[in-house]
């Protein structure tokens, strides 16, 4: 079903978000200019921001944004992988029996499979961000399950968070809830397992120091350390007020949901984990706990950045114990009230049912018929389709003029620009507004100054990330820049200021 799913989907219905695609384009071209991660590029995602675009160019052998779009629709097709065998995971936390089972892996593998969204891959329930926490997932729930192969499945366990913090918050979360399964190891006395655990996490970062050296791993730390403390204050929004925004902000919904949902979840797992008479025991218990906890702790993201699509990334793990826990009840009941009706016979009609019903509603013959077609051609695909007049403008007005200039500051939200005109940021301030607070400020003018940036990009298109502008937000760079820069290039919509002589 989700190959079908994948040749039918509308290539060409995807748009091109210059701010987003911005966060992963303009970062891929510092580091192609500069062989540099985090020292060319302060980044609010991470190492992702840079590596994803790198290996979608380097697999097509093509540098794209059409090459960056196909790429970011194989994670989203793995994700609905790995989400069938983390539905299968999950499903062995029920009770019920052996025919029930099937039913509830059935029902919830095809809820999981459509959180992951082919045509919303950075913000489904289940994006690109999530394939670090599926795959860890799928392990964790296998270690309590399984007695075999207990050292390889913890040193593969303690070597997805190292990686996964290409993800900053996502490797966060994990070796959050690494130490916690580290600190249950102490619990149960197994100090075999645990010591293997620690000595695997040190050989792991003394490989991840030899390959990037001391000065990348510094700006690594540099990096993660200030969008840990400062993300929330320079990038967040307010979360709409449950209940009372509802209508008035477009937010105030899913916000709402969002809570209910913990609330529930929590009211759930204090039932299951605290009462005897819950079916749950011994380690499905731990693993519920673990469960709960992650899914308490990934809804940060929401509190932070308060939009709708934000809450909806941070959706996907409550939502799946939500099911999870829901249809294992109305089975339970369905077993209890029709007992004799459950048998091999009327699941499989039920499960044809259920699979015709969910399944294959949204196939599109013509597409699965052009789909290789239309794959080429979107990789293949110039740039300048997804650009409008004023941008093709501007590139070959820099093109044209600047061609001598090793790097172009942007101080604008047009976070595409960088890669459009095939120039690195002069400074790793390539999303400005990262910069914001005195003492980073400060950096951010010591790297114009150190660079000797001549020309900046002063104003562009997109106008904002909140209600605050940049020349506000950044004011002591502003004042730096308007000191020392003068009008260079102007078309209404797009200007360039030039290093005064």
């Amino acid at each position: 079903y989700i190959l079908i799913e994948l040749f039918s989907i509308d290539i060409f219905a995807y748009n091109f978000d210059n701010f987003h695609y911005g966060d992963y384009l303009t970062p891929a071209e510092n580091f192609y200019h500069k062989k540099k991660i985090w020292s060319s590029s302060f980044n609010i995602h991470g190492a992702s921001d840079v590596l994803y675009p790198v290996l979608a160019w380097n697999i097509f052998n093509i540098k794209t944004i059409g090459a960056i779009k196909v790429f970011f629709l194989l994670i989203i097709f793995l994700n609905k992988i790995l989400l069938i065998f983390l539905a299968f995971q999950i499903t062995k936390i029920s009770q019920n029996g052996k025919e029930l089972k099937t039913i509830l892996f059935l029902i919830l593998g095809i809820i999981m499979i459509n959180m992951a969204e082919l045509d919303r891959p950075l913000n489904s329930y289940f994006s690109t961000r999530h394939f670090f926490i599926l795959i860890y997932l799928i392990l964790f729930l296998e270690i309590f399950y399984s007695n075999k192969f207990r050292f390889l499945l913890n040193a593969l366990l303690t070597f997805v968070p190292i990686i996964a913090l290409i993800h900053h918050d996502i490797g966060i979360y994990l070796y959050f809830i690494f130490f916690l399964y580290l600190a249950y190891l102490v619990l149960l006395k197994n100090y075999k397992i645990l010591f293997f655990n620690l000595f695997c996490t040190i050989i792991y970062f003394i490989i991840f120091l030899s390959i990037f050296g001391i000065s990348e791993f510094n700006a690594f730390l540099e990096n993660i350390l200030f969008i840990i403390k400062n993300i929330d204050i320079i990038h967040g929004l307010e979360y709409a007020h449950p209940f009372f925004d509802l209508g008035k902000n477009n937010s105030a919904a899913r916000a709402t949901n969002g809570l209910i949902f913990q609330l529930i979840l929590g009211l759930i797992f204090i039932n299951n984990f605290f009462f005897k008479n819950t079916k749950f025991f011994g380690k499905k218990k731990i693993i519920i706990l673990f469960f709960f906890i992650l899914s308490f702790i990934t809804y940060k993201n929401a509190l932070g950045r308060s939009d709708a699509g934000h809450i909806r990334i941070s959706l996907g793990i409550p939502l799946v114990l939500l099911s999870f826990f829901i249809l294992n009840y109305l089975l339970a009941l369905v077993q209890t009230k029709f007992k004799d009706f459950i048998t091999k016979k009327y699941l499989s009609t039920i499960s044809i049912i259920i699979s015709l019903f969910f399944l294959f509603t949204e196939i599109e013959i013509n597409n699965i018929k052009k789909f290789n077609t239309n794959i080429k051609n979107l990789i293949i695909a110039k740039d300048e389709k997804y650009l409008d007049r004023k941008t093709k403008n501007l590139i070959n007005y820099v093109n044209l003029n600047l061609y001598q200039e090793t790097c172009i500051s942007n101080f604008t939200f047009d976070l595409s620009l960088s890669y459009l005109i095939k120039k690195p940021t002069c400074t790793k301030f390539r999303a400005p507004w990262l910069a914001s607070g005195k003492n980073v400020e400060k950096k951010f003018i010591q790297d114009l100054k150190n660079n000797k940036a001549i020309y900046i990009i002063y104003r562009g298109q997109e106008t904002s990330v909140d209600a605050i502008n940049l020349k506000t937000r950044l004011k002591y760079v502003d004042d730096y820049i308007i000191k020392n820069y003068e009008e260079f290039y102007d078309d209404g919509t797009y200007l360039i200021l030039k290093k005064s002589s």
